[in-house]
């Protein structure tokens, strides 16, 4: 499995590990298309924490480029919540960034302008329940599971329009 670093500028490398890239099946890999591409080299990632590969249209993206998200969760409704901090590959119609990765042991994908915005939210359930459910992004509740998450503060130097 790649090594997932956030750089000093914000964005994210993605690295290979030594010797990674010949134990990786590429021509496999890359009939599945970007996204799945991504999911599957990242699997192991994936299973053990809230990294996932994620869709535009779940952050509102006007862009088909490939999207990871340090804060995913898949809840029993269905609908995807993306809370954490978004990277995307933005010249993605020009160059793959598996490619790049295999062709170069590391990909950078670049830091969504929202990152470090972080807004603070509390469960609504859980705190009639007098249940402490504090997160930093929106989403699903991980205490209930619900999805009755409401803003209760902004952080410092957070503009209404990301609101």
């Amino acid at each position: 499995m790649p090594d997932f670093n956030v750089l000093p500028d914000g964005n994210l490398e993605i690295r290979l590990c030594d010797g990674e890239a010949v134990e990786i099946d590429w021509d496999d890999l890359t009939s599945y298309g970007e996204s799945a591409a991504f999911a599957e080299l990242i699997e192991p990632l994936r299973a053990n924490s809230e990294w996932d590969v994620v869709q535009p249209e779940d952050v509102g993206a006007l862009t088909d480029a490939p999207i990871i998200s340090d804060g995913v969760s898949h809840p029993d409704s269905g609908r995807v919540a993306v809370w954490g901090n978004v990277w995307w590959f933005p010249n993605y119609q020009v160059t793959d960034p598996i490619e790049v990765l295999r062709r170069d042991g590391r990909v950078v994908f670049e830091a969504a302008p929202e990152n470090g915005k972080r807004k603070v939210y509390e469960c609504e359930v859980c705190r009639s329940s007098g249940i402490e459910s504090t997160r930093y992004g929106g989403g699903y509740c991980p205490t209930c599971r619900g999805y009755g998450m409401i803003l209760v503060e902004r952080a410092p130097g957070v503009s209404e329009e990301v609101l």
